[in-house]
C-alpha cells in the first residue's frame, strides 16, 4: 500500500531520481534477468484498455493479454516471479479498512454515472473482482511463470527474494519499495510495451536521498512520520500540523 502521496510527491519533486530503462536492451550477459513484480499492481496493467471492466466477462482476452505480457518478457531475456498477498496483518487492518470504504465510494460513483450518463466513467475507477487474481495466476502458472503467495502482504518477502536471488529488480507500483532496500524499484505506472520493446523507468532511491538531502539510513523513519500502512496518518495529523505551522507553510 505504502507511505500516502510519497510517490506522487517524488515524481513531481524529484525527477532526477527517474532513471530510463529498456528491459530489451542487450547487456551480453547470458543470464535472463530476474524481476520480481507485485501481481496485484500488474493486474491493472495487464488488463486491457479495450476491456470492459463494468460488465466483465472479456475471459478470453484478459488470459491473452496475460500471455503476450509474459512472453515478451521472456523474449526480453526476462525471467518473472509474481507474488501475491494473502491476508492482512493485524497492525495493518485500519489502513485496509479506509481503503476498503473508498472503494465502496468508487463503486458508488461509478454507479451513479451510469444512472445518471449512461457510459462507464474514466478508465483509471477500474477495480478488478475476486475472480481477477485467480485468473492471473491460473495463466501465470500455465506460462511457466513462478508465482509465489504469501500469508500476509508482500513487500517484505519480495525484497528479501529478490537479494537471496540476485534479482535485478522490483516491478510494482508501491512506495513501500522507495523506502525498504530493495534492488532496484522499477515503476509500474511507466511501463511501457511497444512490439517486442519493454521500458520503464527505475526509481532510484539513492537519488532520492540526494534530492532530499536525507540520508538512506533514515528512510524507514521519514515513513513512519509521514504515516504508512502501521502508523496512521490521521494519528499524525496534529503532528504534521504543528510541523507547518513552524515552518509558516500553513495548512490546507
Amino acid at each position: 500500500m505504502g507511505v500516502r502521496g510519497l510517490q506522487s510527491y517524488i515524481l513531481a519533486k524529484c525527477p532526477d531520481s527517474l532513471v530510463p530503462v529498456d528491459l530489451t536492451a542487450n547487456t551480453g550477459d547470458k543470464k535472463k534477468r530476474l524481476i520480481i513484480v507485485e501481481g496485484w499492481s500488474c493486474l491493472r496493467s495487464v488488463y486491457g484498455p479495450h476491456m470492459d471492466f463494468i460488465c466483465g466477462g472479456q475471459w478470453q482476452e484478459f488470459r491473452a493479454s496475460i500471455r503476450r505480457f509474459v512472453n515478451t518478457f521472456q523474449q526480453a531475456h526476462c525471467e518473472l516471479v509474481v507474488f501475491f498477498s494473502g491476508g492482512i496483518e493485524e497492525d495493518m487492518r485500519g489502513e485496509w479498512a479506509r481503503r476498503k470504504s473508498q472503494t465502496q465510494d468508487t463503486v458508488n460513483m461509478v454507479m451513479q454515472g451510469l444512472r445518471q450518463r449512461g457510459y462507464a466513467p474514466d478508465r483509471k475507477h477500474f477495480l478488478p473482482n475476486e475472480t481477477h487474481p485467480q485468473v492471473f495466476r491460473q495463466v501465470l502458472l500455465s506460462c511457466h511463470v513462478k508465482v509465489i503467495s504469501t500469508p500476509y502482504s508482500t513487500d517484505k518477502a519480495m525484497v528479501e527474494y529478490a537479494h537471496k536471488n540476485g534479482a535485478y529488480g522490483i516491478l510494482a507500483n508501491d512506495s513501500d519499495f522507495i523506502m525498504m532496500n530493495a534492488p532496484r524499484y522499477l515503476s509500474l505506472h511507466h511501463l511501457r510495451i511497444s512490439g517486442n520493446t519493454i521500458s520503464t523507468v527505475i526509481i532510484d532511491r539513492e537519488k532520492i536521498s540526494s534530492s532530499l538531502e536525507l540520508p538512506l539510513s533514515l528512510f524507514p523513519l521519514l515513513s513512519c512520520l509521514l504515516g504508512n500502512d502501521v502508523v496512521n496518518y490521521e494519528v499524525l495529523e496534529e503532528f504534521h500540523k504543528r510541523l507547518l505551522a513552524d515552518t509558516g507553510e500553513g495548512v490546507d
